[in-house]
């Protein structure tokens, strides 16, 4: 499947169509299995840290500090820097 719309790149809207696809089928695996989806792909139900980003080119530096200490504020671990 990902080799047919090679000339639309792999942004383009051809991957977003075979992303959705591909979800939908491991939804539908895990409904006929009668599980929920993490625990199909093998996750034992142990919680794993996760993170949120935040920051656009157009935010402010101020607004970029308070959209940053909201996400701290939730269950987010941590939050990616470049």
């Amino acid at each position: 499947m990902a080799r047919r719309p090679g000339h639309v790149g792999p942004e383009g809207v051809a991957a977003f169509a075979m992303a959705t696809v591909d979800i939908a089928c491991w939804d539908l695996a895990a409904q006929a299995h009668k599980v929920p989806l993490y625990r199909l792909l093998g996750h034992e139900g142990k919680p794993i840290p996760v993170y949120g980003t935040v920051g656009f080119l157009s935010l402010s530096l101020d607004e970029l500090r308070q959209q940053t200490a909201k996400i701290l504020a939730t269950a987010f671990a941590f939050i990616p820097t470049c």
